[in-house]
């Protein structure tokens, strides 16, 4: 069989069960290692039988299993970043880079070249090495409760050169243990609540301690506010990734803890509130 009749062939299969046909694409890149101009022109080849072999079983698991690409080739993409992932970690969504861009402007505008930010539920680590790569006179610290996703995010860091801290627990809670202090909180915590609509993809191969935050989605939120104060040194900024009908509810809660704080909500590029920043003053 030729690439391309193979091709063909599983973009219709892909269109037949609902799949988006991009993911068909990146498989037979990544296999046959090749740009798409590479690809094309070798379409009328006859596909190798390892290959063949390799994208069969790929396919099937993307198709049938419902099984995302990024976890079938171990890889993904973020803020130019290529990152080892695994099914420990959440896939680290394009929307997530509209957060980071937010804390970059914030550093920058603050003026202030020593300061300290803790990334909290890193996961695979794509906030923290983000932002350490554009900002690197900027100490990153970075939290996980997942043993297993400190050990991805650490080999993330290696793969790039940066330097990041790595603490092993709940939230706040290692700062607090070590008398850490920062200037910026920066989490993309779990916001779904326990009952809500998910994906099936999703649900079936991300891992549910980055997916669900109790009865309302805010668990997080508030286990993540209620100690911030006794962390937080000046300049301050809490900023958060959450559910796009979530940001009043942060706010009032950000409000419960910080009362002289000032809130900011922003879109993502889908005009969704996703993003919320709170910079807080001399409560």
């Amino acid at each position: 069989m030729t690439y391309r009749k193979f091709y063909y062939q599983s973009l219709k299969e892909a269109e037949k069960q609902n799949r988006e046909t991009s993911g068909i694409k990146w498989l037979f890149l990544a296999v046959t290692k090749k740009n798409f101009s590479d690809f094309v022109l070798s379409w009328h080849e006859p596909i190798p039988e390892a290959e063949s072999a390799t994208l069969t079983e790929l396919i099937k698991q993307y198709i049938y299993q419902l099984k995302p690409v990024q976890y079938l080739l171990k890889t993904t993409s973020f803020f130019g970043l290529e990152l080892t992932i695994s099914q420990d970690v959440l896939i680290p969504r394009f929307e997530t880079e509209e957060l980071v861009e937010r804390i970059l402007h914030w550093i920058k505008k603050s003026g202030q070249n020593n300061l300290c930010l803790v990334d909290l539920g890193t996961g695979s680590g794509a906030i923290a090495l983000a932002i350490k790569k554009n900002c690197p006179a900027v100490q990153v610290i970075a939290t996980d409760v997942s043993e297993k996703a400190i050990d991805i995010a650490k080999a993330n860091a290696q793969k790039h050169k940066l330097s990041i801290d790595f603490l092993l627990g709940n939230w706040l809670e290692p700062l607090i243990e070590a008398d850490k202090k920062v200037n910026i909180i920066v989490s993309n915590p779990p916001y779904i609540p326990i009952s809500g609509p998910v994906n099936q993809d999703v649900l079936m191969h991300e891992p549910p301690l980055a997916l669900f935050s109790g009865e309302d989605g805010l668990d997080s939120f508030r286990n993540i506010l209620k100690d911030a104060k006794g962390v937080l040194i000046s300049p301050s900024l809490i900023a958060f990734e959450h559910g796009f009908d979530q940001s009043k509810q942060i706010k009032k809660i950000a409000k419960t803890y910080f009362p002289n704080c000032e809130v900011s909500s922003y879109p993502d590029l889908q005009g969704k509130t996703r993003i919320t920043l709170i910079e807080i003053g001399s409560d």
